[in-house]
């Protein structure tokens, strides 16, 4: 009978931890299971039940935070933040370092810089790896001026690209870290973007037919989901909304804005602003479906510094319920081209609010004079996530690409 290859996953986050990073990594992991030894090393706490302990399929391995670690959103949590992501990272370091030899160890790149220092260690200790970048940190920290790590930019940019020539097989979610990688010649040799998470393909109660919106028309019901955080423009919303206020317009819009995170004061402040703005805290994974369809359209905000550090993997989770979205983007992104390839709904340029504010009419006038148009964009996108790309599809590429990457091809 043949061996499994042994393959160990290392990312910050891993279920339950309800986030979409967390869930895609479970189903990676259960997919991938069927031709490896999976392991996975995480940081949030199990919880009650069997999450501790192994699974049938694959093995946990969790490195929690201390205990004194604040999990509150205020700007001396982010020091928090930065100290546990190190002592993540130096644990994960120790379980490589002592740890039987993988036949390939894959680095997902949260928390921050974890593909660059952990890539280091497994080429230290000779252990094969790839590396599956969802986030740019290099870039990143360069673009926000995060200090002090934005002063040494130029070197850990170095030590990433020399990392990703060593590594096995490197993976990005999007053409536009492929863009920022090989402008600095570091290696890339796949783009697989992020599938949608099963949890936001469930359908609401009672369930609604792919492409069906709500029959208010009208007002404009617009959400936000998801992390309120560095990747999240809230300047321009606000931007928008003030100017559809000056025009007399804002009454016929709805914005629900549903998350947590580092701009959650931002989002209080709208809220108070605009009593046309609601600020809901973020659902459960086994309610994110309901909430993706009480909606006519959602907004992705992302940025222009940001172009080629991250991508808003939401709009996955968008497509596959069937909606579609008002997308304020820098312009060349490789999601500002898909929509409009694709047909999945408006585009406005990032930082630019009177572009948000008027695709955002766009949208308002499209629902009430011709609705089909809004149905056929979410259908447009339904069809994509559901047939097009799907978690199956996802899994048997990285499958694939994995195998070869160990030497383990039938």
């Amino acid at each position: 009978m043949h061996k499994k290859s042994s393959l160990t996953i290392i990312n910050q986050y891993f279920f339950p931890m309800e986030s979409a990073a967390g869930v895609l990594l479970r189903e990676l992991a259960e997919d991938l299971s069927t031709d490896f030894e999976v392991t996975v090393v995480c940081q949030p706490e199990a919880q009650k039940g069997d999450e501790s302990a192994p699974h049938a399929e694959y093995r946990i391995v969790r490195l929690p935070p201390p205990r004194w670690m604040s999990k509150a959103t205020t700007p001396s949590s982010l020091v928090l933040r930065w100290i546990g992501a190190g002592l993540f990272l130096l644990r994960s370091a120790l379980w490589l370092i002592f740890s039987k030899k993988q036949s390939l160890v894959l680095l997902a790149s949260e928390p921050p810089f974890v593909d660059t220092v952990l890539g280091v260690v497994c080429w230290m200790s000779r252990q094969p790896y790839g590396l599956l970048i969802q986030d740019l940190y290099p870039e990143l920290a360069e673009a926000v001026r995060l200090k002090p790590i934005c002063f040494a930019s130029r070197p850990l940019k170095w030590l990433h690209t020399r990392v990703t020539r060593a590594a096995r097989v490197v993976v990005t979610i999007s053409p536009d870290h492929q863009r920022s990688l090989e402008s600095r010649h570091a290696k890339v040799t796949h783009v697989l973007p992020n599938w949608a998470p099963v949890s936001s393909t469930e359908p609401p109660e009672p369930a609604a037919a792919p492409g069906e919106l709500p029959p208010e028309r009208t007002r404009l019901i617009v959400h936000y989901a998801g992390n309120l955080g560095l990747a999240c423009d809230l300047t321009t919303l606000g931007g928008a909304l003030e100017i559809l206020r000056r025009s007399g317009q804002l009454d016929n819009f709805s914005i629900v804005i549903r998350g947590d995170g580092l701009k959650v004061h931002q989002a209080k402040e709208l809220a108070h602003r605009y009593p046309q703005v609601q600020l809901h805290k973020r659902l459960p994974l086994n309610q994110v479906g309901r909430s993706m369809g009480q909606c006519h359209a959602h907004l992705v905000l992302m940025p222009t510094e940001l172009l080629g550090c991250v991508y808003p993997s939401k709009a996955s989770s968008i497509m596959a319920y069937g909606r579609p979205m008002i997308a304020c983007m820098p312009a060349g992104s490789g999601l500002e081209q898909f929509v409009l390839e694709r047909q999945l709904g408006y585009v406005s340029r990032a930082g630019d609010p009177q572009s948000l504010a008027a695709a955002m009419l766009a949208c308002l006038h499209d629902l009430r004079a011709s609705p089909e148009i809004l149905r056929d964009m979410g259908l447009n996108g339904w069809r994509y996530a559901r047939h097009e790309w799907t978690r199956q599809q996802a899994s048997a590429r990285y499958r694939d690409l994995l195998k070869e990457a160990v030497g383990d091809v039938d």
